[in-house]
Protein backbone atom coordinates (compact mmCIF):
# COMPACT_ATOMS: atom_id res chain seq x y z
CA UNK A 1 0.00 0.00 0.00
CA UNK A 2 1.36 3.47 -0.80
CA UNK A 3 3.17 5.46 1.97
CA UNK A 4 0.08 7.59 2.61
CA UNK A 5 -3.21 7.56 0.54
CA UNK A 6 -6.37 9.39 0.56
CA UNK A 7 -9.10 7.29 0.11
CA UNK A 8 -12.75 8.75 -0.98
CA UNK A 9 -15.28 6.91 -0.44
CA UNK A 10 -18.77 6.79 -2.74
CA UNK A 11 -22.44 7.22 -1.00
CA UNK A 12 -25.64 5.78 -1.96
CA UNK A 13 -28.73 8.08 -1.79
CA UNK A 14 -29.50 7.53 1.71
CA UNK A 15 -25.74 7.85 3.36
CA UNK A 16 -25.67 11.21 1.45
CA UNK A 17 -28.34 12.74 4.00
CA UNK A 18 -25.65 11.13 6.50
CA UNK A 19 -22.52 12.46 5.07
CA UNK A 20 -21.91 15.15 2.43
CA UNK A 21 -18.29 13.42 2.09
CA UNK A 22 -16.13 10.40 3.82
CA UNK A 23 -12.36 10.92 2.93
CA UNK A 24 -9.78 8.85 5.07
CA UNK A 25 -6.00 9.08 4.97
CA UNK A 26 -4.15 5.75 5.38
CA UNK A 27 -0.97 6.35 6.82
CA UNK A 28 2.20 3.58 6.27
CA UNK A 29 3.78 4.56 9.57
CA UNK A 30 6.37 2.24 9.28
CA UNK A 31 7.71 3.32 5.75
CA UNK A 32 7.20 7.05 5.79
CA UNK A 33 10.87 8.12 7.50
CA UNK A 34 13.94 7.95 5.82
CA UNK A 35 12.27 5.59 2.61
CA UNK A 36 14.66 7.96 0.65
CA UNK A 37 17.23 7.07 2.42
CA UNK A 38 16.84 3.29 2.10
CA UNK A 39 15.40 2.99 5.37
CA UNK A 40 12.16 2.32 6.99
CA UNK A 41 11.42 1.40 11.22
CA UNK A 42 11.72 -2.00 11.73
CA UNK A 43 9.08 -4.73 10.81
CA UNK A 44 8.79 -5.97 14.31
CA UNK A 45 7.63 -2.74 15.95
CA UNK A 46 4.61 -2.95 13.50
CA UNK A 47 3.80 -7.14 14.15
CA UNK A 48 0.13 -6.04 15.23
CA UNK A 49 -1.62 -9.40 14.21
CA UNK A 50 -4.03 -9.39 17.04
CA UNK A 51 -5.90 -6.33 19.18
CA UNK A 52 -3.78 -5.33 22.19
CA UNK A 53 -4.84 -6.56 25.30
CA UNK A 54 -3.60 -5.58 28.79
CA UNK A 55 -2.38 -8.49 31.33
CA UNK A 56 -5.47 -7.27 33.70
CA UNK A 57 -7.75 -7.76 31.05
CA UNK A 58 -6.95 -11.65 30.31
CA UNK A 59 -7.60 -12.04 34.37
CA UNK A 60 -11.18 -9.95 34.09
CA UNK A 61 -14.17 -11.08 33.41
CA UNK A 62 -16.12 -7.93 34.33
CA UNK A 63 -17.97 -7.09 31.37
CA UNK A 64 -17.14 -3.59 30.40
CA UNK A 65 -17.49 -1.09 26.89
CA UNK A 66 -15.80 -2.12 24.64
CA UNK A 67 -13.96 0.74 21.70
CA UNK A 68 -15.97 -0.30 19.22
CA UNK A 69 -19.25 0.22 21.58
CA UNK A 70 -17.64 3.63 22.62
CA UNK A 71 -17.92 4.86 18.67
CA UNK A 72 -21.25 6.70 17.56
CA UNK A 73 -23.44 5.46 15.26
CA UNK A 74 -22.07 7.83 12.72
CA UNK A 75 -18.26 6.43 13.03
CA UNK A 76 -18.93 2.78 13.11
CA UNK A 77 -20.71 3.93 9.93
CA UNK A 78 -17.52 5.93 8.36
CA UNK A 79 -15.28 2.87 9.93
CA UNK A 80 -17.34 0.09 8.36
CA UNK A 81 -17.33 2.20 5.38
CA UNK A 82 -13.57 2.46 4.86
CA UNK A 83 -12.63 -0.60 6.37
CA UNK A 84 -14.88 -2.30 3.11
CA UNK A 85 -13.25 -0.34 0.89
CA UNK A 86 -11.08 -2.32 -1.87
CA UNK A 87 -8.44 0.70 -1.44
CA UNK A 88 -7.80 -1.21 1.85
CA UNK A 89 -6.50 -4.86 1.68
CA UNK A 90 -5.88 -6.78 4.61
CA UNK A 91 -4.65 -10.45 4.81
CA UNK A 92 -7.16 -12.73 6.01
CA UNK A 93 -7.21 -12.97 9.89
CA UNK A 94 -5.36 -15.95 11.48
CA UNK A 95 -7.82 -18.74 13.22
CA UNK A 96 -5.01 -19.19 16.10
CA UNK A 97 -3.05 -16.07 17.47
CA UNK A 98 -2.20 -15.98 21.12
CA UNK A 99 0.74 -14.19 21.30
CA UNK A 100 -0.41 -10.76 22.05
CA UNK A 101 2.02 -9.08 19.91
CA UNK A 102 4.48 -10.41 21.99
CA UNK A 103 7.70 -9.70 19.54
CA UNK A 104 6.74 -6.40 18.91
CA UNK A 105 5.76 -5.64 22.91
CA UNK A 106 9.79 -6.47 23.45
CA UNK A 107 11.35 -4.33 21.18
CA UNK A 108 9.29 -1.21 22.52
CA UNK A 109 10.07 -2.27 26.10
CA UNK A 110 13.95 -2.28 24.97
CA UNK A 111 14.26 0.74 23.41
CA UNK A 112 12.31 2.29 25.85
CA UNK A 113 15.41 0.91 28.62
CA UNK A 114 18.04 1.46 25.81
CA UNK A 115 17.37 5.39 25.48
CA UNK A 116 16.78 6.22 29.43
CA UNK A 117 20.08 8.11 29.03
CA UNK A 118 18.37 11.41 26.81
CA UNK A 119 17.58 12.57 30.37
CA UNK A 120 20.74 13.32 30.65
CA UNK A 121 20.66 16.18 27.88
CA UNK A 122 18.28 18.47 29.43
CA UNK A 123 20.45 21.18 29.71
CA UNK A 124 18.80 23.74 28.07
CA UNK A 125 20.63 23.69 24.10
CA UNK A 126 19.13 23.49 21.39
CA UNK A 127 21.03 21.11 18.75
CA UNK A 128 20.39 20.94 15.31
CA UNK A 129 22.09 19.35 11.92
CA UNK A 130 22.12 21.91 10.00
CA UNK A 131 23.98 19.88 6.97
CA UNK A 132 22.00 18.33 3.69
CA UNK A 133 22.07 14.85 4.69
CA UNK A 134 21.23 12.51 7.91
CA UNK A 135 23.83 12.21 10.58
CA UNK A 136 24.83 10.00 13.97
CA UNK A 137 24.28 11.53 17.44
CA UNK A 138 25.69 9.12 20.28
CA UNK A 139 25.13 9.70 23.74
CA UNK A 140 25.10 7.18 26.69
CA UNK A 141 26.50 4.06 24.52
CA UNK A 142 23.41 4.99 22.30
CA UNK A 143 22.91 5.73 18.58
CA UNK A 144 20.91 8.18 17.60
CA UNK A 145 19.92 9.02 13.58
CA UNK A 146 19.57 12.97 13.35
CA UNK A 147 17.72 14.19 9.69
CA UNK A 148 19.07 16.15 7.56
CA UNK A 149 18.32 19.83 8.87
CA UNK A 150 16.35 19.41 11.66
CA UNK A 151 16.93 20.50 15.44
CA UNK A 152 15.76 19.68 18.91
CA UNK A 153 15.45 20.70 22.17
CA UNK A 154 15.18 18.15 24.81
CA UNK A 155 13.40 19.24 28.11
CA UNK A 156 9.82 21.34 29.29
CA UNK A 157 7.64 22.24 26.46
CA UNK A 158 7.23 25.53 27.88
CA UNK A 159 11.09 26.20 28.66
CA UNK A 160 11.76 25.47 25.03
CA UNK A 161 9.60 27.69 23.52
CA UNK A 162 10.93 30.34 25.41
CA UNK A 163 14.66 28.96 24.38
CA UNK A 164 13.67 29.24 20.67
CA UNK A 165 11.63 32.64 21.03
CA UNK A 166 14.81 34.32 22.10
CA UNK A 167 16.76 32.56 19.72
CA UNK A 168 14.54 33.35 16.68
CA UNK A 169 14.65 37.18 18.23
CA UNK A 170 18.56 37.27 17.91
CA UNK A 171 19.03 35.25 14.01
CA UNK A 172 15.63 36.81 12.85
CA UNK A 173 17.46 38.66 9.74
CA UNK A 174 18.75 35.07 8.95
CA UNK A 175 15.18 33.06 8.76
CA UNK A 176 13.31 31.68 6.20
CA UNK A 177 9.85 29.77 7.03
CA UNK A 178 7.43 27.75 5.15
CA UNK A 179 4.12 29.62 3.81
CA UNK A 180 2.49 26.46 5.09
CA UNK A 181 3.78 26.13 8.67
CA UNK A 182 2.75 23.02 10.64
CA UNK A 183 2.41 23.33 14.19
CA UNK A 184 1.69 19.27 15.73
CA UNK A 185 1.12 18.71 19.44
CA UNK A 186 0.55 15.73 21.21
CA UNK A 187 0.37 16.98 24.83
CA UNK A 188 0.73 14.16 27.73
CA UNK A 189 -2.15 14.56 29.38
CA UNK A 190 -2.75 13.88 33.17
CA UNK A 191 -6.10 12.34 32.91
CA UNK A 192 -4.46 9.58 30.59
CA UNK A 193 -5.28 6.38 32.31
CA UNK A 194 -2.90 4.44 30.32
CA UNK A 195 -0.04 6.62 31.03
CA UNK A 196 -0.65 6.46 34.65
CA UNK A 197 -0.90 3.16 34.71
CA UNK A 198 2.39 2.94 33.03
CA UNK A 199 4.41 5.63 34.99
CA UNK A 200 6.33 6.05 31.15
CA UNK A 201 6.36 9.36 30.90
CA UNK A 202 5.43 12.82 32.54
CA UNK A 203 1.98 14.05 32.71
CA UNK A 204 1.02 17.84 32.62
CA UNK A 205 -2.24 19.45 33.69
CA UNK A 206 -4.92 21.62 31.65
CA UNK A 207 -3.40 24.73 33.43
CA UNK A 208 0.26 23.85 32.40
CA UNK A 209 -0.18 22.89 28.81
CA UNK A 210 -2.25 26.52 28.46
CA UNK A 211 0.54 28.11 29.41
CA UNK A 212 2.71 26.11 27.21
CA UNK A 213 -0.31 27.43 24.48
CA UNK A 214 0.29 31.13 25.53
CA UNK A 215 4.28 30.74 24.98
CA UNK A 216 3.34 29.06 21.40
CA UNK A 217 1.08 31.77 20.57
CA UNK A 218 3.81 34.38 21.16
CA UNK A 219 6.49 32.46 18.92
CA UNK A 220 3.40 32.17 16.49
CA UNK A 221 3.54 36.11 16.51
CA UNK A 222 7.05 36.48 15.78
CA UNK A 223 7.08 33.92 12.94
CA UNK A 224 4.92 35.68 11.54
CA UNK A 225 6.19 39.23 11.87
CA UNK A 226 9.63 37.90 10.89
CA UNK A 227 8.39 36.19 7.16
CA UNK A 228 5.53 39.62 7.01
CA UNK A 229 9.09 41.52 7.60
CA UNK A 230 11.79 39.88 5.23
CA UNK A 231 9.04 38.72 2.01
CA UNK A 232 5.50 41.06 2.60
CA UNK A 233 3.56 38.03 3.00
CA UNK A 234 1.58 35.83 5.63
CA UNK A 235 2.38 32.56 6.76
CA UNK A 236 -0.37 30.08 7.10
CA UNK A 237 -0.10 28.05 10.57
CA UNK A 238 -1.77 24.54 10.25
CA UNK A 239 -2.21 23.42 13.61
CA UNK A 240 -2.56 19.82 14.38
CA UNK A 241 -3.47 18.54 17.97
CA UNK A 242 -4.11 14.82 19.23
CA UNK A 243 -6.32 14.72 22.20
CA UNK A 244 -8.57 11.88 23.49
CA UNK A 245 -12.45 12.38 23.85
CA UNK A 246 -12.84 12.97 27.47
CA UNK A 247 -9.81 16.31 26.23
CA UNK A 248 -11.70 17.12 23.21
CA UNK A 249 -13.79 19.98 24.55
CA UNK A 250 -10.89 21.42 25.77
CA UNK A 251 -8.74 21.40 22.66
CA UNK A 252 -11.55 23.10 20.52
CA UNK A 253 -12.74 25.62 23.91
CA UNK A 254 -9.50 26.40 25.44
CA UNK A 255 -6.44 25.83 22.89
CA UNK A 256 -7.70 27.17 19.67
CA UNK A 257 -8.58 30.20 21.49
CA UNK A 258 -5.47 30.69 22.88
CA UNK A 259 -3.60 29.92 19.85
CA UNK A 260 -5.75 32.11 17.69
CA UNK A 261 -6.63 29.40 14.77
CA UNK A 262 -10.06 28.17 13.63
CA UNK A 263 -11.38 25.05 13.83
CA UNK A 264 -11.30 22.74 10.71
CA UNK A 265 -11.95 18.94 11.21
CA UNK A 266 -11.84 16.20 13.41
CA UNK A 267 -10.40 12.91 12.76
CA UNK A 268 -10.77 9.43 14.23
CA UNK A 269 -7.32 7.56 14.45
CA UNK A 270 -8.29 4.26 13.66
CA UNK A 271 -5.76 1.74 14.62
CA UNK A 272 -6.07 -1.65 12.82
CA UNK A 273 -3.87 -4.93 12.74
CA UNK A 274 -2.04 -6.41 10.04
CA UNK A 275 -4.90 -7.74 9.15
CA UNK A 276 -7.29 -5.22 9.55
CA UNK A 277 -9.17 -5.36 12.97
CA UNK A 278 -9.53 -2.88 15.30
CA UNK A 279 -6.32 -2.60 17.44
CA UNK A 280 -8.41 -1.66 20.84
CA UNK A 281 -10.59 -3.62 22.54
CA UNK A 282 -11.26 -1.29 24.95
CA UNK A 283 -10.19 2.45 25.46
CA UNK A 284 -10.79 5.61 24.56
CA UNK A 285 -11.30 7.28 21.07
CA UNK A 286 -7.97 9.32 19.94
CA UNK A 287 -8.89 12.07 17.54
CA UNK A 288 -6.74 14.91 15.78
CA UNK A 289 -7.79 18.04 16.00
CA UNK A 290 -6.96 20.45 12.72
CA UNK A 291 -7.26 24.04 12.89
CA UNK A 292 -5.88 26.78 10.74
CA UNK A 293 -4.71 30.75 10.98
CA UNK A 294 -6.78 30.81 7.85
CA UNK A 295 -10.28 29.63 6.99
CA UNK A 296 -10.06 28.27 3.08
CA UNK A 297 -12.80 26.78 1.25
CA UNK A 298 -10.76 23.99 -0.12
CA UNK A 299 -10.25 22.60 3.45
CA UNK A 300 -13.71 22.01 4.24
CA UNK A 301 -13.63 18.43 2.21
CA UNK A 302 -13.93 17.03 5.74
CA UNK A 303 -11.67 13.92 5.82
CA UNK A 304 -13.26 12.21 8.84
CA UNK A 305 -10.98 9.29 9.56
CA UNK A 306 -6.95 8.58 10.33
CA UNK A 307 -6.00 4.33 9.25
CA UNK A 308 -2.95 3.21 10.32
CA UNK A 309 -0.93 0.12 11.77
CA UNK A 310 0.21 1.34 14.90
CA UNK A 311 3.60 0.92 16.39
CA UNK A 312 3.96 -1.15 19.41
CA UNK A 313 5.71 1.58 21.62
CA UNK A 314 2.73 3.76 23.55
CA UNK A 315 0.78 6.52 21.85
CA UNK A 316 3.58 7.11 18.79
CA UNK A 317 1.74 8.78 16.26
CA UNK A 318 2.29 8.59 12.49
CA UNK A 319 3.83 11.53 10.99
CA UNK A 320 1.61 14.32 9.49
CA UNK A 321 1.39 17.13 6.54
CA UNK A 322 0.03 20.17 6.96
CA UNK A 323 -2.97 19.65 3.74
CA UNK A 324 -3.83 16.41 5.59
CA UNK A 325 -7.46 17.25 5.14
CA UNK A 326 -7.33 19.46 2.24
CA UNK A 327 -8.29 18.65 -1.25
CA UNK A 328 -4.69 19.73 -2.90
CA UNK A 329 -1.48 17.70 -3.01
CA UNK A 330 -1.54 14.56 -0.29
CA UNK A 331 2.49 13.93 -1.24
CA UNK A 332 4.48 12.41 1.91
CA UNK A 333 6.04 14.60 4.40
CA UNK A 334 9.38 12.21 3.37
CA UNK A 335 9.65 14.29 0.73
CA UNK A 336 11.53 16.97 2.72
CA UNK A 337 13.89 14.32 4.10
CA UNK A 338 17.04 14.48 1.93
CA UNK A 339 17.75 12.02 -1.00
CA UNK A 340 21.36 10.89 -0.22
CA UNK A 341 22.47 8.09 0.15
CA UNK A 342 22.59 5.34 2.98
CA UNK A 343 25.80 5.47 3.67
CA UNK A 344 24.69 8.16 6.47
CA UNK A 345 24.61 5.10 8.91
CA UNK A 346 28.31 5.72 9.78
CA UNK A 347 28.21 9.42 9.38
CA UNK A 348 28.93 11.29 12.17
CA UNK A 349 28.87 15.40 11.39
CA UNK A 350 29.14 17.58 14.55
CA UNK A 351 25.32 19.07 16.05
CA UNK A 352 25.08 22.97 15.91
CA UNK A 353 23.98 24.60 18.95
CA UNK A 354 21.09 27.76 19.35
CA UNK A 355 21.11 27.82 15.31
CA UNK A 356 18.42 26.54 13.01
CA UNK A 357 17.99 25.12 9.94
CA UNK A 358 18.10 26.92 6.31
CA UNK A 359 14.34 26.83 5.96
CA UNK A 360 11.89 25.91 8.96
CA UNK A 361 8.30 24.04 7.84
CA UNK A 362 7.33 23.35 11.35
CA UNK A 363 7.60 22.83 15.29
CA UNK A 364 6.84 19.55 17.04
CA UNK A 365 6.06 20.26 20.57
CA UNK A 366 6.02 17.05 23.26
CA UNK A 367 7.48 15.20 20.43
CA UNK A 368 9.56 11.91 20.90
CA UNK A 369 10.93 11.91 17.09
CA UNK A 370 12.52 14.65 14.75
CA UNK A 371 11.48 15.68 10.84
CA UNK A 372 13.78 17.29 8.40
CA UNK A 373 13.09 21.28 9.05
CA UNK A 374 11.23 21.18 12.19
CA UNK A 375 11.98 22.04 15.50
CA UNK A 376 11.43 19.25 18.34
CA UNK A 377 10.68 20.09 21.76
CA UNK A 378 10.05 17.38 24.24
CA UNK A 379 11.45 15.41 26.99
CA UNK A 380 11.88 12.62 24.95
CA UNK A 381 12.08 14.28 21.48
CA UNK A 382 14.96 11.79 20.01
CA UNK A 383 13.70 8.47 21.91
CA UNK A 384 12.36 7.18 18.63
CA UNK A 385 15.48 8.16 16.61
CA UNK A 386 17.24 5.01 18.45
CA UNK A 387 18.96 3.13 15.46
CA UNK A 388 18.25 0.02 16.98
CA UNK A 389 14.87 0.73 15.74
CA UNK A 390 15.27 1.78 11.74
CA UNK A 391 16.69 -1.22 9.27
CA UNK A 392 17.55 -1.09 5.69
CA UNK A 393 15.22 -1.43 3.18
Amino acid sequence: MAVEKKILINLNEDEREDFSTISSVFIDHQKLYYQENGLQLRDELFNINSPFMMNSEKRDNQKRSTYWESLSDDERKIVDKVMQSDEIKCGEIPTVNKDNNSSARRLASKVHNITSGIASLQDGLIRSNTFNKPTIFSHVFQEYLIPAMSSFYIGDAREGLNKVLSNMLKHRDNLKFEENFLIIIDPPWDCNKSVKRKKNYSTQSYVEIIEVCQTLAKLMSQIEATEYDHNNRKIRFFVHIWCTEKTKSFVLDKMLPCLGVKYLSSLLWHKVTRYGESVKLRGSKEYLIVASSQEDKSDMQLTRLIVSIPSSIHSHKPPLISNLIGTGDTSSTSEIISSSSSSFWNTCSPLTHDEYPECLRGIEIYSRYLRSGFISIGLECIRLQCKDLFTSV
